[in-house]
């Protein structure tokens, strides 16, 4: 258990380098939200990336539009203006550790 707690405690030291060289966000409370760190679109996409290569972690079943980190939405505004409406989900900084802790996204509960 102690191990555990060391090892979290290096992962957020990372992670929260990752965030200021990256996004220039400072956390400063793991329980925000990832949509406080400002990362949207070509950004949030580069910054999973380099998570993923970091921490070997697969994100292949974050849905970016579920999660209102994508602006892509000139390819069909439309149709995921419909599709999310209402079912926009959020998670916090700490939900992303532990999918790191994982190596795979999953959704919070």
């Amino acid at each position: 258990m102690i191990l555990k707690a060391i090892n979290r405690e290096i992962l957020k030291k990372r992670l929260k380098e990752l965030f200021k060289t990256k996004l220039g966000y400072e956390v400063t409370d793991w329980n925000n939200s990832f949509h406080d760190a400002g990362a949207y679109g070509l950004d949030a996409y580069v910054f999973f990336d380099d998570l993923s290569e970091e921490f070997n972690v697969d994100f292949s079943n974050l849905d970016y539009k579920r999660y209102g980190i994508n602006d892509f939405y000139f390819v069909n505004p439309i149709k995921d203006l419909f599709k999310y409406w209402g079912k926009k989900r959020d998670f916090t900084l700490n939900h992303l550790l532990d999918v790191i802790e994982k190596k795979k996204w999953f959704d919070p509960d």
